[in-house]
């Protein structure tokens, strides 16, 4: 992992501070989800990023259903290769 200034502020700012939690996450990355609220707001943010999940995912399906329903080739153009030079 190469060291950002960014990287090493927080790395600098953590030996400061010692165990300090951060955006919900400790220096070790446990999630710091104590009390019911925390729980609550990290419940949601994931149920957030599991939907955002699924529609890029149908999305992508989509693309693809309907170049293959045209018998449209996916991809790249396979490579054409001379077939002097690959015996050499």
């Amino acid at each position: 992992m190469a060291i950002t200034p960014r990287s090493r502020h927080s790395s600098r700012k953590g030996r400061e501070f010692g165990d300090v939690v951060e955006n919900g996450f400790s220096r070790e990355g446990r999630n710091e989800t104590g009390s019911p609220l925390d729980q609550a707001v990290f419940t949601i943010i994931a149920a957030i990023a599991q939907r955002k999940r699924s529609l890029i995912a149908e999305r992508v399906r989509a693309g693809l259903r309907r170049p293959r329903a045209e018998c449209k080739r996916l991809g790249c153009r396979p490579l054409q290769v001379d077939p002097a030079m690959s015996r050499a």
